[in-house]
């Protein structure tokens, strides 16, 4: 359980950090794209592998529409 806490408050850490530097950011499974073979492979990821999520930080100055979030 402590494992779980301290992984939980580390990427809450990354995410404020991001957030205190200007950059946009969100914690998602990813979705099917992280779940495809090809991504997997560039990322070095073994398909066995269960990938509970990812973070993801972008730039303030991406435009909107080169960026879809599904709220949650």
């Amino acid at each position: 359980m402590e494992h779980i806490a301290a992984g939980s408050a580390a990427i809450q850490n990354v995410l404020l950090g991001a957030t205190s530097r200007g950059k946009r950011n969100y914690w998602s499974t990813g979705g099917a794209l992280l779940r495809s073979s090809g991504l997997r492979k560039k990322l070095n990821i073994p398909m066995d592998e269960i990938l509970l999520g990812a973070i993801f930080i972008y730039p303030q100055e991406l435009p909107a529409a080169d960026v879809v979030i599904k709220e949650g």
